[in-house]
């Protein structure tokens, strides 16, 4: 799911590596919404730290509607932690090219917007390389 021009790049990589059998596209604004159903997992990937809390509820809103019961979203981003020297750089480079409000967030800040829109079970899971991933079930 992308703005439509990005969509078209997304198509003609989907048809060159022979995968039109197991992907598609729809396009869909992440702020505006709504965003395509029938998906039982949305992956977010290092898109809410581009944003302020405002947009993430927004973001995060449209994906637990677009989820059925049960459904699952994932959030990779950067360590969650905010405590590594690269969390903090990323957020000063993010002070320069993303809008205002937007960084690099702590876990709990995570668990917070997601619990605002409705995500329950939250799960942290840790990995050995630069990002995390959040586990959160929609009930």
């Amino acid at each position: 799911m992308d703005l439509p021009a990005v969509l078209r790049l997304a198509d003609e990589d989907i048809a060159a590596n022979g995968l039109t059998e197991r992907f598609r596209t729809e396009a869909a604004d992440l702020f505006a919404g709504p965003y395509p159903t029938g998906a039982d997992v949305i992956t977010l990937s290092r898109i809410l730290h581009d944003w302020n809390d405002d947009h993430c509820r927004r973001t995060l809103g449209h994906c637990f509607d677009a989820l059925p019961a049960g459904g699952v979203l994932l959030i990779s981003e950067n360590d969650f932690s905010g405590k590594t020297v690269y969390s903090e750089l990323y957020s000063l480079f993010m002070l320069l090219l993303c809008e205002s409000g937007a960084r690099e967030r702590s876990e709990s800040e995570h668990r917070a917007l997601l619990d605002e829109v409705g995500f329950r079970n939250v799960e942290l899971i840790r990995s050995d390389g630069p990002h995390d991933l959040i586990v959160a079930r929609k009930p």
